[in-house]
Parts: structure tokens; C-alpha cells; sequence
């Protein structure tokens, strides 16, 4: 999976292969929290190979204030960063991270949901991290994407990890 992120422009855009049933799935999702919508660009999803599905707005705080933690190392010898661990709830999710401590850079972020119809946990952590973007296509949303057919709401899509 490789992931961008621009904060300027509000958008977001993952390129990640999948495995469902058994099958290799490839899908790009963008995310435009200025159109205030995730594309989701898959090649057998439907005749455009693209869904729509609206967004949460975009939220342009880095750690939330009722988040709990503290000041940590993260790595090994001259590979260590200085960090901070962070622990907060939305709802029925509860998010736990690790950024760095000087430019709030996420390292790894783990979220549980609890519900009464699922459970669910996510594990994400971060590598390759580097600032600027080299490549901005990455944001393009294929024309016939923005006429797409509009999916339901997915839970978490269009929400950032860092900013919930």
C-alpha cells in the first residue's frame, strides 16, 4: 500500500492491492474533501470501474484534545526517533498512535470498533515516510469517476487516520 497526503489541498489517495476470497483486487482510493467525496477506482467495480461514496469533512487537527499519552523512543540506536504515544476515543472506536514528537508525523496507528452488530481492528504503520509529494498525479481522479454511480457511505472512508 502506498499512501499520500496532502493537508494544502485536502485530499488524500491510497493505491493498495487487496486479497477478497482469495482474488488479487488492485483499487486506488481518492480522497477530495473539497468535492466531499472517496473515489473508489477498481477495474471490475462497475462498466466506469469507479464508485463514489461521500466523505466526512476534513479535519485539520492532528491529535485530538482528549487524547491521552506521552513522550516515547521509537527504533533502535541511531535509527530512534523521538515520539509521542497518543490514546483517544471517537464513538465506539478507540485509536491508538505514535507520531513524532516534532512534527506530529504519524509511525503507527492501531483503531478497534466495537458495536453491537462488529468488531473490527486496524493496524497501519508507516514506512518509506518522506515530505513533499513526487509525483501529484497520484490526486487525479479520472473524469468519468466524478459522474460515478454514488455508493453508500462506508464507515471510515474519507476519515483520516490522524484526524478523527
Amino acid at each position: 500500500m502506498r499512501q499520500y497526503f496532502d493537508g494544502v489541498n485536502k485530499m488524500m489517495a491510497v493505491i493498495q492491492q487487496l486479497s477478497y476470497n482469495g482474488q488479487a483486487v488492485n483499487q486506488t482510493l481518492i480522497t477530495d474533501y473539497n468535492r466531499g467525496f472517496a473515489y473508489i477506482i477498481q477495474a471490475n467495480i462497475n462498466a466506469q470501474g469507479c464508485a463514489r461514496v461521500p466523505t466526512e469533512p476534513f479535519r485539520p487537527l492532528c491529535i485530538p484534545g482528549n487524547a491521552t499519552g506521552g513522550p516515547l523512543n521509537y527504533g533502535l540506536g541511531s535509527e530512534t526517533l523521538r515520539a509521542m504515544s497518543y490514546n483517544f476515543q471517537v464513538g465506539d472506536v478507540y485509536n491508538y498512535m505514535i507520531v513524532t514528537a516534532d512534527t506530529c508525523v504519524p509511525i503507527t496507528f492501531d483503531q478497534v470498533r466495537r458495536s453491537p452488530d462488529y468488531s473490527a481492528m486496524t493496524t497501519v504503520t508507516f514506512s518509506g515516510i518522506q515530505a513533499g509529494i513526487s509525483d501529484r498525479s497520484v490526486f487525479n481522479v479520472p473524469a468519468a469517476c466524478l459522474t460515478a454511480p454514488l455508493g453508500p457511505t462506508i464507515p471510515g472512508i474519507g476519515r483520516r487516520s490522524l484526524h478523527l
